[in-house]
């Protein structure tokens, strides 16, 4: 039964939140064990595979995937794990865990494996005709990859196909532009003066506040205006230092730029858009943190703070 083949994909991105409900990813992932490993070697397959899919999508105006090494590592552990027979379903929940074992800050993540003896063009082929417009291998957001091809001779598999495959395509997570703070600043003064209100100022209590809350809600892993000790906005901007008689706030999770979360703030229906919108205000501080391996269940790798003001009358 040589020409039985299967073939799976997953993949997953991060996803961003704006308002009050928080955004949980977590997972419990088990670590893919590779004892007694099969031979590993470089094959001219590999980088025809990458051609190969690099066409498709360039037949789709998606831009080219370039290779990553810590990509193909994986894919290679994947491949020994099919070869030794651990079962698929482990090796899809896997994935996330080996992607942070390798030091791979993510910000979207997928994978194909198969195990058949077609060319690459048909494999290629029939993963996208499984997998649509929402198959990971023409994501227009992803960017690397990384390839295995793996000989099955020699593997105790009982009627296992001649060729394993492992294919592991991703988007790195990278942070904001140094400039955030001055590129947030700017857009919501756009925003403002698009309905004739005058511009905010920054303010250096109100950036300590707000900074205060976005490493805060990393630390402790939530996404709320009102932290775990009941502590919310006002008292906040009153600890950093700031004396005042008006204080708003808003919050973003997962947003990769200062345009990104300032849209997501606009686009809302409730608050944080009439937050910049408010005519009393006239100060704001800034906050912003990036966690590459974001350990907690809000996996957003991205936690923004917005703390606006009017500052105490003397």
């Amino acid at each position: 039964m040589t020409d039985r083949r299967f073939i799976r994909e997953i993949w997953r991105r991060l996803g961003a939140v704006s308002l009050l409900s928080p955004l949980i990813l977590g997972l419990v992932l088990p670590l893919l064990a590779s004892p007694v490993p099969a031979v590993a070697q470089t094959d001219e397959r590999e980088p025809r595979l990458i051609e190969v899919i690099n066409r498709a999508r360039a037949e789709r105006n998606r831009g080219p995937l370039r290779y990553e090494p810590r990509l193909t590592q994986i894919a290679r552990q994947m491949a020994q794990a099919i070869y030794q027979g651990q079962k698929l379903d482990s090796l899809t929940s896997g994935l996330e865990t080996l992607l942070k074992t390798k030091g791979y800050p993510y910000a979207l993540y997928g994978g194909r494996y198969a195990i058949n003896s077609d060319s690459a063009e048909k494999m290629v082929g029939d993963w996208l005709e499984e997998g649509g417009q929402q198959s990971i291998l023409i994501n227009p957001a992803a960017s690397e990859i990384g390839v295995a091809y793996l000989n099955s001779e020699g593997s105790l598999v009982p009627d296992i196909a001649p060729s394993i495959w492992a294919v592991v395509i991703a988007a790195p997570a990278r942070p904001a532009a140094a400039d955030w703070a001055q590129e947030v600043l700017k857009l919501v003064n756009q925003f403002r003066a698009s309905y004739e209100l005058p511009p905010l100022k920054l303010n250096a209590f109100l950036n300590r506040a707000a900074m205060a809350q976005s490493r805060d809600m990393l630390a402790r892993d939530f996404f709320s205006h009102t932290n775990p000790d009941n502590i919310g906005p006002g008292e906040r901007a009153t600890k950093a230092g700031y004396k005042w008689s008006l204080v708003l706030e808003n919050i973003a999770a997962g947003q990769p730029t200062p345009r990104d979360a300032v849209n997501a703030w606009i686009a809302s229906k409730e608050g944080p858009r009439e937050a910049m919108l408010n005519p009393e205000v006239t100060e704001l501080g800034i906050g912003y943190v990036f966690a590459p391996f974001d350990p907690g269940r809000i996996t957003s790798l991205h936690y923004w703070s917005m703390t606006l003001g009017k500052p105490k009358a003397p």
